[in-house]
């Protein structure tokens, strides 16, 4: 009797048939063969699993290597603040996430505490790995001073979007600022995330060997700065900005980077069909009710 085992289940069993016909079948060995095939395909799995969650780890560190910081683009009335809406998270990440092999997608359990909601986000990557995040809150309906102001079903649309929001900036470690652009921490002082636009790069500004004269570096504060704009007027404005005409007409700037804008203010600018309706009012939770997300 061939001591080989076959891989596929059909002929395994096919095996199996021949086997118990033969009068010199050996069950005891036939066991050992199995298990011995058995620990194989598990080791072989464990050391797939591994691979996988490295090269997501990997993925992740790359991600927001990319991305950094995002910069609040609206204000809370209730709180007299300012923070990144959902939008424009998904706008800085959602380019880049899917670029580097990354699924992110939403869903809602049903929680064991009434009038509370669990938004769960599921993150896959190419490479097989997956993660599941979770996040509970209590439904919101109240606005300025506790009233209640929204319907049930704008209860839930607020509640799930600050969940939503709050799971981005946990999976991919995502800091807000009031200008990414600014470098010397002056934007918490000025508020001036819409109208600052960073210097351009000098070639005598430090550079790595990978981003000579910081014009990577200047692509990248271009789209985190589009990324707050809130019409196609704003976009616009954006594009006239001083930084960006000297930068596209600066000898020193690389070929890509005309291409390279002119892709970013097409896709800021195609966002904008028509004016958006305002979002609706980010809940305030206080008390016992705070999430733990802060």
């Amino acid at each position: 009797m061939s001591e080989n085992l076959p891989a596929h289940p059909t002929s395994l069993l096919g095996f199996i048939e021949r086997a118990a016909r033969d009068p010199e079948f050996d069950i005891q060995k036939f066991g050992a063969l199995l298990q011995m095939q058995r620990e194989m395909e598990e080791a072989q799995e464990r050391r797939t699993q591994r691979e996988a969650e490295r090269l997501f780890y990997r993925a992740v560190g790359e991600v927001q290597a990319r991305a950094g910081a995002v910069a609040r683009d609206r204000a809370n009335p209730h709180t007299q603040s300012r923070y990144a809406t959902l939008q424009a998270i998904d706008a800085v990440y959602r380019p880049i996430y899917t670029d580097l092999g990354f699924s992110v997608t939403f869903k809602s359990e049903q929680h064991e505490r009434e009038g509370w909601m669990r938004m769960v986000c599921v993150i896959s990557h190419e490479a097989g790995h997956v993660e599941r995040h979770s996040l509970d809150g209590p439904m919101d309906a109240s606005g300025l001073g506790g009233r209640t102001t929204k319907t049930g079903i704008q209860a839930i649309g607020s509640t799930s979007s600050y969940l939503r929001r709050y799971l981005m900036m946990q999976v991919w470690n995502i800091v807000v600022v009031d200008d990414p652009a600014d470098d010397d921490g002056e934007a918490t002082r000025q508020r001036a995330a819409a109208s600052t636009m960073p210097r351009p790069p000098k070639i005598t500004e430090p550079a790595s060997n990978d981003d000579p004269g910081g014009w990577k570096d200047f692509a990248h504060k271009v789209h985190a700065t589009l990324s707050t704009a809130m019409s196609r007027k704003e976009v616009l404005a954006i594009g006239d900005r001083k930084a960006i005409t000297q930068a596209l007409e600066d000898p020193a700037a690389p070929s890509w980077l005309r291409r390279d804008l002119d892709t970013m203010f097409a896709a800021a600018y195609e966002r904008f069909p028509e004016q958006p309706e305002d979002e609706l009012p980010d809940i305030e939770i206080t008390g016992e009710a705070r999430l733990s997300a802060g």
